[in-house]
């Protein structure tokens, strides 16, 4: 009977070295493999420079720039992310979303047909250094795009 409970026991506590040690695994891999990437600071914020906040008769396909990349840390810049939106706040359904760009680091042309004419937008930028941490959002800024013409 003894030996039974013992190998209960035994059995019992290689399950919980079990469960503990498979929860812990991803996280000493993901060290192991990047090891300076839990040290690093993420990226500082960037800020939205054109268009300027408020700026009216915006071409439809205008270039969005952002402040230089600056990492505390030494790393170097690695890709941007960047969002419009007709709603403020509210990047749910984003009109344009670059995903993670690795060319369009401090500056974007908004590609034809992503945007109306006489429309307000926001916008707002993050940048990714090269550890993978990411800055938080610019301050979101807008902007109104142009009408064509006046109707006949």
């Amino acid at each position: 009977m003894k030996r039974n409970r013992n190998l209960c026991e035994l059995f019992a506590a290689t399950v919980i070295w079990v469960l503990i040690i498979g929860m812990l695994a991803p996280i000493v891999a993901t060290s192991l493999m990047n090891p300076s990437a839990s040290l690093a600071a993420a990226p500082n914020q960037p800020t939205n420079l054109a268009p300027a906040d408020g700026t009216t008769d915006v071409s439809l396909t205008p270039t969005l720039e952002a402040s230089a990349f600056s990492d505390g840390d030494g790393n170097t810049h690695y890709a941007s992310q960047w969002q419009i939106t007709t709603t403020p706040g509210d990047y749910g359904s984003p009109v344009f979303d670059s995903g993670l760009d690795k060319s369009s680091l401090t500056s974007i042309t908004v590609p034809a047909g992503a945007l109306s004419e006489n429309t307000t937008y926001y916008w707002h930028v993050r940048y990714q250094d090269s550890y993978g941490n990411w800055s938080s959002y610019s301050a979101e800024t807008s902007f109104t795009t142009a009408t064509s013409g006046a109707p006949d």
